[in-house]
């Protein structure tokens, strides 16, 4: 039997709403969202996410969205984040945004990629509205660093 384990958590407070809390799940890569509206003394149901990418980070934006940002460990390795306009009911997947896709270690086979060397994203919203995501970052060989991009919100 698989079991699901809840890893590398992150807690977003929607004011006067509820605490929403993600996870990282290995089994299969989809983000878990659990949800407490009185302060943590009660939770939710865990919810299986559309969203593959881990580990994931949370953000309410001025707008009231929310947004995901994620380590993409598969082809094209990279950063990526999604919104969700419903405080993470749903998702919005068939507009994931794509903050950078050139990362992965090469094997020793030219052709392959193995390494999942990168993620770890922290999005903060800047004063103009635009996002400034941080992460690790590794395009190849042994050399991980901390990079970061500045992007525009797409609109509702």
């Amino acid at each position: 039997m698989d079991y699901v384990w809840l890893d590398e958590p992150f807690m977003c407070v929607v004011p006067e709403k509820f605490w929403i809390f993600t996870a990282r799940v290995d089994l299969d890569g989809f983000a878990r969202i659990i949800r407490s509206s009185d302060r943590g003394k009660t939770w939710d149901p865990i919810i299986k996410t559309p969203v593959w990418g881990y580990p994931q980070q949370l953000l309410r934006l001025r707008d009231g969205r929310l947004l995901m940002s994620y380590g993409y460990r598969c082809q094209p390795w990279g950063v990526r984040a999604c919104l969700s306009s419903d405080n993470g009911k749903t998702w919005d997947m068939d507009n994931e945004i794509v903050i950078r896709m050139d990362g992965g270690t090469p094997d020793a086979q030219p052709t392959k990629v193995i390494s999942k060397d990168l993620g770890y994203p922290v999005s903060v919203q800047l004063a103009d509205g635009r996002v400034f995501t941080v992460y690790y970052f590794n395009p190849g060989g042994s050399n991980c660093f901390i990079a970061g991009t500045i992007w525009e919100l797409p609109t509702d």
